[in-house]
Parts: structure tokens; C-alpha cells; sequence
């Protein structure tokens, strides 16, 4: 195995196969680390984008390696801009390219444990609350969005937290995302504003 195929030491990172990308960069060393840490830095070379410490994206619009296959970005936000969005909140590479699909796929369900602490019935008139402004708003961006999370704590008379959780989780299905204004704009208003009726649909569950 040469030496881009591997990182130092034993273990070897779940980024180090070859068969999506024909130039690929060396892994740092001591393994895969916070990718915050590492500081991803992303540049174009030829067809491919390439993210320093061995993750890979097919560039042009057609999918993102993670290790185990491949996800499909196109219809979906520069992928520079979602690794920016994710970097502070991922500890790994592994868990931001995880973290990723978010993006890109649509689900239709959340992750049980945290839904059951975020999603309830207070929660209801709060997500209602963002379901009307953001659909009224006209001018997409992350300023305008968060905007309009700070004018729900006013109307609700709750603190950010209240607001904020509760829609981090209705945009990624788990929790795990970045700055909910800047997610929120790379997810795009229709997928944003469907995801937030599905998680009124899960409380609407929990009451019945």
C-alpha cells in the first residue's frame, strides 16, 4: 500500500480507498481527526474536489464519496459551502460526511431520541411560527432567516434555545447541524419549510 493509501500508525482511515478519484492527497498524520482541527481545506483539481485529509467529491454535480458508495449532490448546494457550514460541529470527517446528506436526500423520519426530547407539544405553536414567517419570506438568506427565529422568541416569548433546537433537529433529522440560519439557507426554503411540517406531523402523532 503506498503512502497516500494510508495513514500513519495501525489504523487505517475509512477514507483511504482509491476507486472513486484518480489524485487523491495523503492523509495526515495520527489518523482521522476533529475535522475542525484539521481545517478542510477544498480546491479544485481537474474533474474532482478534493478535501484536504482524504475526503473526496465528484465536482460538477454528481455525487460525494464517503467511504461505503456514493451520494448524488446534484440539484443541491455548492458542496464548498456545506463543508463550511458543517466543519465546527464535525469531530470527524466521517461524521460531517454523515452529516452531509442532510443536504442532499430527503428523509421522512427523525432520530427517536432526540425527537422525543425537542418535539413536544410546546414545540407545536413554535414550528407553526416558522412554517408562516418562512413561507411569507422572499429573500432566502441565512441573515433574513435568522431574522425571523429571533422574531419567534419575541412573539413566543421563549429564548433561543427553544426556537433553535427544535428546527436544527426538524432540518437535519438528527440534531447534528451547523448554524441553523446558514443550513437552512444551503437546504433551500422548500425543503426546509417541508421539513418543518413533518415534524409538526410527528408531534400531531404524539397528541393523538
Amino acid at each position: 500500500m503506498s503512502a497516500e493509501g494510508r495513514g500513519t500508525g495501525s489504523q487505517r482511515s475509512p477514507f483511504a480507498r482509491s476507486e472513486p478519484c484518480q489524485s487523491r492527497l495523503p492523509m495526515g498524520r495520527g489518523g482521522v481527526r476533529s475535522a475542525a482541527d484539521q481545517q478542510p481545506e477544498t480546491f479544485s483539481r481537474g474533474s474532482q474536489l478534493v478535501l484536504r485529509g482524504g475526503f473526496t467529491c465528484m465536482n460538477g454535480g454528481r455525487r460525494a464519496w464517503k467511504g461505503h458508495g456514493a451520494m448524488a449532490v446534484s440539484g443541491g448546494p455548492d458542496i464548498t459551502k456545506v463543508v463550511d457550514a458543517l466543519r465546527e460541529r464535525s469531530k470527524t470527517l466521517v461524521e460531517m460526511a454523515q452529516s452531509m446528506k442532510m443536504f442532499y436526500q430527503d428523509f421522512d423520519r427523525f432520530d427517536e431520541k432526540a425527537a422525543s426530547n425537542q418535539f413536544k407539544p410546546s414545540a407545536e405553536p413554535i414550528i407553526k411560527a416558522l412554517i408562516d414567517h418562512y413561507s411569507q419570506l422572499e429573500d432566502w438568506s441565512s441573515t433574513e432567516i435568522h431574522d425571523i427565529v429571533k422574531t419567534v422568541c419575541d412573539e413566543q416569548g421563549v429564548g433561543f434555545g427553544k426556537v433553535g433546537q427544535p428546527f436544527r433537529l426538524a432540518l437535519s433529522g438528527t440534531g447534528n447541524a451547523g448554524s441553523i440560519d446558514v443550513v437552512a439557507e444551503l437546504v433551500g426554503k422548500e425543503r426546509t419549510l417541508a421539513r418543518l411540517k413533518l415534524a409538526l406531523d410527528y408531534i400531531a402523532q404524539i397528541d393523538n
